[in-house]
C-alpha cells in the first residue's frame, strides 16, 4: 500500500507499509548503549540530537530521495554511529555542564 499522493510529499510513519517509516527501535537502544559507555547520568536534549545527526549522516546525499530519509529499523550501521555520537566527550561534557 502506497500513500494517496495528497497532502505532504515527504512524510515520516511509523506504519511499515510506507517508506520512511519511522520507528524508535532506529535510536532508543543505541541511545542508551553510548549513554552507559559514556558514564552519563541523564539522557539529555544534547544527546538525542546527537543520535539524530549520526541517524541523518548515515543515508548519503545521492541516496536521499522522498521515500528515503533515513536508514532502516535494522541497518547495521546505526548502532555504532548513533552509540558513538552520543558517548563522544563533547556531547557528555555538554550533559555535565548544565
Amino acid at each position: 500500500m502506497r500513500p494517496s499522493g495528497r497532502g505532504a510529499r515527504i512524510v515520516g510513519t511509523g506504519r511499515s507499509d510506507f517508506p520512511n517509516q519511522i520507528n524508535n527501535v532506529v535510536a532508543f537502544p543505541s541511545i542508551f548503549k553510548g549513554a552507559l559507555e559514556g558514564r552519563a547520568r541523564r539522557i539529555t536534549e544534547e544527546m538525542q540530537l546527537a543520535a539524530a545527526g549520526a541517524i541523518a549522516g548515515l543515508v548519503a546525499d545521492s541516496e536521499l530521495r522522498d521515500d528515503h530519509i533515513m536508514p532502516e529499523a535494522f541497518d547495521p550501521r546505526v548502532a555504532e554511529a548513533v552509540s558513538r555520537a552520543v558517548k563522544a566527550p563533547e556531547t557528555i561534557l555538554g550533559l555535565e555542564n548544565r
